[in-house]
């Protein structure tokens, strides 16, 4: 329960910053946004106790709960859904620690009033019916291959691995000064008919838009 907490609690935090940055500087985007911090984990390191002993989330937990958050400030467009009742679905491709933990993190939940699907994919596995794709570090040498499947999708595409956006990813997880952050690509998206929140952009750690 302490572990729920405390990633809710980081959720709760990434929230603030971006309803504070909407509120303050009326929707700016651009790298030269807020570098809010907005995870406490090393990467290499898992979840371990605070002093207070609060169970602090690693970098796999806050990864999952972005995942299950970067819809709510993605516009899609309506042909991606073919009804009203239609789910949210993020599907992975490797990173079995972290689908995992999507899975218990999306239980429940719903995102622009759809609720979430997670889907594990396996190497063959079609892209149809997906909204958002997370790449795992270990699918590193299928980086260019999946990406060149998704592209020109309405399929929101997140990876973790050094220097992806020049393949085509969308969003990527970076660590810095221990930190989970994540960078941008704006000319994916676009031509995938996406349009992501100034919100969120806001808080990304740079924003490629050329």
């Amino acid at each position: 329960m302490r572990q729920r907490l405390a990633v809710l609690l980081t959720l709760g935090a990434f929230l603030c910053v971006l309803c504070g940055f909407a509120q303050g500087q009326g929707g700016s985007t651009g790298e030269s946004v807020s570098h809010a911090q907005v995870g406490d984990d090393r990467d290499e390191e898992p979840a371990g106790e605070s002093q207070d002993g609060t169970r602090n989330p690693g970098a796999t937990q806050i990864k999952a709960a972005f995942l299950s958050k970067f819809g709510d400030f993605v516009e899609w467009p309506p042909a991606a859904f073919a009804g009203a009742g239609e789910p949210f679905v993020i599907g992975v491709l490797g990173a079995a620690a972290l689908v995992a933990e999507l899975e218990r993190v999306a239980a429940g939940r719903t995102v622009q009033g759809r609720p979430i699907t997670v889907r594990r994919l396996e190497k063959e596995d079609k892209l149809e019916g997906l909204h958002v794709l997370f790449i795992g570090e270990d699918q590193r040498e299928r980086l260019p291959k999946v990406l060149g499947e998704a592209a020109g999708r309405a399929l929101l595409t997140v990876t973790e691995v050094p220097e992806p956006l020049a393949a085509g990813s969308m969003i990527n997880f970076v660590s810095e000064a221990g930190r989970v952050r994540f960078d941008i690509a704006l000319p994916p998206a676009e031509r995938s008919r996406l349009r992501i929140s100034a919100r969120l952009l806001a808080v990304a750690r740079k924003v490629v838009k050329s």
